[in-house]
């Protein structure tokens, strides 16, 4: 890793793209806006599955991202539509 002048570094897209990643979770974390948090979790998703196709890892890191995937797909689902099932169930209370 090279570090510039204005303190910028330069690496590899795959390190660049899995520590935008994992700063994105960091973020994640620590927001308490959940309209910030939904779409973080959506650009985490989009960034795992960048990294579970990525010709420069292993097939056994690509199956752990790609489980990670899968996982945050469903988490930013339930966030940007945060409406509980009860509500949408057609079985009346009497």
């Amino acid at each position: 890793m090279h570090t510039h002048a204005d303190g910028e570094y330069e690496m590899p897209s795959v390190e660049a793209l899995l520590a935008g990643t994992l700063a994105l979770m960091t973020g994640h974390a620590q927001s308490a806006c959940s309209h910030q948090r939904g779409l973080m979790a959506q650009k985490i998703g989009a960034n795992l599955c960048c990294l579970s196709r990525h010709p420069a890892l292993s097939s056994n890191f690509k199956t752990v991202v790609e489980r990670m995937r899968a996982h945050w797909a469903v988490f930013a689902q339930s966030i940007t539509d945060p409406t509980p099932s009860w509500a949408t169930s057609s079985t009346r209370l009497q």
